[in-house]
């Protein structure tokens, strides 16, 4: 710690910027394991008429998920990709949401199986939905 001293006599000390920046690196490397939610917005849809299905990976910004999602009598594409960083005093979250339009084909019962979601070097599952 460095001391600074002005004209009247005061003293005052400077926390080197340095030690402030290393307490959040530190806190951020401790952050919580990502992990992988998925929601359909409605399961029951209609041929022809689309429902968004969500996938949300949190605790990392490192992602990549599937641009389609193959299912016999569905069309499924990747239509939107957002990121929000939260800072909550110093617990902070990195959160990445990829938005699916869903298209039934045809009428029936659709199960979409779990998808591989890359994260860094690791791999998460979403859950099947029905």
């Amino acid at each position: 710690m460095s001391i600074l001293r002005l004209r009247s006599g005061q003293v005052f000390r400077r926390v080197p910027l340095l030690v402030i920046g290393g307490l959040l690196v530190a806190h951020v490397a401790r952050a919580d394991s990502p992990s992988v939610t998925a929601v359909l917005g409605n399961s029951q849809a209609v041929v022809g008429k689309m429902v968004l299905l969500e996938v949300k990976v949190t605790g990392t910004n490192s992602v990549h998920a599937p641009d389609q999602i193959a299912v016999d009598g569905l069309e499924i594409q990747k239509t939107e990709t957002s990121s929000q960083w939260e800072m909550n005093g110093l617990n902070t979250t990195w959160s990445t949401t990829y938005g699916y339009s869903v298209l039934p084909l045809r009428p029936g019962t659709f199960t979409i199986p779990p998808q591989t979601i890359r994260v860094g070097n690791r791999s998460l599952q979403t859950p099947e939905l029905t």
